[in-house]
């Protein structure tokens, strides 16, 4: 089952959800992990952004690097397509590589990744799951 494809709005007021919580000691830094599905790791970096920073700190910053050629409507289409497999998107092999995913992407979206880079989003939908 694939996780949920947050945007950056929606990661930044969970970020700041947990934290209030965390502030108003409704939760414990223990508990962020499973409300909040994030990793422990997560947990206490953002425990710690907030005491050494504040809030401003889990705050949203502008991405850096090339925007992503695809909308996010378009990133999740292409989660659903990654989840229902290569098959189900024309292609004969029954598991996902850096390439096929390429080719799926291009037909469905029109847009031309490095398969390398593709390997990166593959990783991070894997990693969702």
């Amino acid at each position: 089952m694939m996780g949920t494809v947050y945007s950056r709005d929606e990661m930044e007021k969970r970020r700041l959800r947990a934290a209030r919580a965390l502030q108003a000691g409704e939760i414990r830094q223990a508990d962020i992990p499973r409300k909040f599905h994030v990793s422990r790791t997560t947990a206490s970096r953002w425990n710690r952004v907030v005491r050494t920073v504040g809030l401003d700190g889990l705050r949203k910053h502008p991405a850096p690097g090339r925007p992503c050629r695809l909308s996010e409507d378009e990133l999740r289409v292409a989660a659903l397509i990654y989840r229902n497999g290569p098959k189900a998107a024309g292609f004969a092999c029954g598991r996902w590589t850096s390439v096929t995913f390429t080719r799926a992407i291009q037909k469905r979206f029109g847009v031309v990744y490095n398969p390398d880079h593709v390997g990166r989003i593959i990783h991070k939908l894997e990693g969702l799951a």
